[in-house]
């Protein structure tokens, strides 16, 4: 299915016309809204991404800023510096203890690579010990998960339209079905959002299975 697909069959089931001009104004909010529910729900493969554009150098500190080459990250599962063609993995910390053990800002030894990380916000995580002057500038390859590109005219596919369309028509059915009653009627007559959160359920179930069955269980793994 693709993005126009999308709009005739909303159009279709709801029996609002495609061109009525709230229906458009609703479409962005009404895709985010299914997207989201989705993504939250599914820990998808196709949201993986390793990247290794991002840059260290002993000036930066202890400070370092994911990148966003593919979109910002949601979940981090690993980093490492990558030093003469090697990944060195970093270990995951609390910002405490590397506090506590690597205090500085300062570079100790001009052979030291970071060997830990902790994630403070959503951009930038702290790392330790001080990368050393010996290396000069090194790439960081990061691992985890992002949002992928919303559905839209101008990104007319995603992996939902693509492969899991029933779960993410469910997801957009179950929010447009609170436009239509403009939220605040659905006390009186919640039946329609209520039947497709439930049809969104069932297909979850479904989903969640066939996307775990990609996954293995790696020896060393600190993922269920």
């Amino acid at each position: 299915m693709n993005y126009a697909g999308f709009l005739a069959d909303l159009a279709n089931w709801t029996e609002i016309s495609a061109t009525n001009p709230d229906f458009v104004a609703a479409i962005p909010t009404i895709i985010e809204s299914a997207e989201k529910r989705c993504y939250r729900d599914l820990d998808l493969v196709d949201a993986s991404v390793t990247d290794t554009t991002g840059t260290l150098t002993t000036a930066a500190g202890r400070s370092f800023t994911l990148p966003t080459t593919y979109g910002r990250f949601i979940a981090l599962d690993q980093l490492g510096v990558i030093v003469a063609g090697a990944v060195k993995p970093m270990t995951p910390a609390s910002a405490g203890f590397i506090d506590e053990l690597f205090p500085s800002d300062t570079a100790l030894n001009t052979t030291d690579i970071p060997a830990y990380f902790s994630r403070i916000n959503d951009t930038s995580v702290l790392i330790a010990p001080v990368l050393g002057s010996s290396y000069g500038t090194v790439n960081v390859q990061a691992r985890g998960n992002i949002r992928p590109t919303a559905l839209s005219v101008s990104n007319t596919t995603t992996w939902l339209t693509l492969y899991a369309y029933d779960l993410f028509f469910s997801a957009a059915m179950a929010t447009i079905s609170g436009y239509m009653r403009n939220f605040g009627a659905q006390a009186d007559d919640p039946k329609l959002a209520i039947t497709w959160a439930q049809e969104y359920e069932t297909r979850l179930v479904s989903v969640r299975a066939e996307e775990n069955r990609k996954k293995f269980i790696y020896v060393g793994t600190e993922r269920d």
